[in-house]
């Protein structure tokens, strides 16, 4: 089981997608190639490798966008009509480009949201309520089909003083409940060795997400600690 964890965080860290893991850790267990708790080990992993990307891409990533984008087209000059190899190694280096270039686009565009009176108004509701907020979260994150871009664009709105830093974690919570939603629903109508896994990977997100919010005093107390000591 603890192959499968470490090998869930590495896969979902290449694959930059909890969902690609979970409908691929599902249909191998839908042709019993892994067992339902290997499955489950690797689903957790797979939540944490997601975890560990946002970390990284919150980082001031910016200057790899050209670099990336610049290998890709001199790559694809020189060997793409050459080899199938050299082409697909371009399209690798493009498409790491345009994921840095789209990202860097959602985290800057909430800068236009700082000055907004509605924005502002709408997430001091949403301050009020951390339940409705975090099924907000989950909802929007369900129709993005991607926890990651929901999660930057929630902390360039933490960073930029837009909502505060308790609403920010109650949201970051509720997308990563989200993120479960879609493989759930992809394979609902399939084989039911195929849904357990998307099933439990939701169950597990969602008891976490509950724990979170009980105790959310609790864990932004140890969080501002932390952040002491890291000072």
């Amino acid at each position: 089981r603890i192959s499968a964890f470490l090998s869930g965080i590495g896969v979902t860290a290449l694959l930059q997608s909890s969902n690609a893991t979970a409908l691929i850790v599902s249909s191998f267990a839908g042709q019993g190639m892994i067992r339902l708790s290997m499955a489950l080990a690797i689903m957790l992993g797979a939540n944490i490798g997601t975890t560990l990307v946002a970390q990284f891409l919150s980082l001031d990533l910016s200057w790899l966008m050209p670099v990336f984008i610049i290998f890709g087209v001199l790559i694809h000059y020189i060997y793409g009509q050459k080899s199938s190899l050299g082409k697909n190694v371009a399209r690798i280096f493009l498409g790491l480009g345009f994921l840095f270039l789209g990202l860097d686009m959602i985290v800057h565009g909430a800068d236009n949201f700082i000055d907004s009176p509605i924005i502002t108004m709408m997430f001091e509701r949403l301050n009020s309520d951390y339940v409705f907020a975090m099924i907000l979260a989950a909802l929007i994150t369900w129709l993005f089909h991607s926890s990651l871009a929901f999660v930057l664009l929630i902390l360039s709105l933490v960073s930029g003083g837009v909502i505060p830093t308790e609403l920010g974690l109650v949201l970051v919570v509720g997308s990563n409940i989200g993120s479960g939603i879609a493989p759930m629903v992809m394979t609902s109508k399939m084989d039911i060795s195929i849904f357990r896994v998307t099933f439990g990977n939701f169950v597990m997100r969602l008891v976490f997400g509950i724990v979170c919010v009980v105790f959310i005093d609790t864990i932004l107390m140890y969080l501002g600690e932390m952040a002491l000591l890291g000072d």
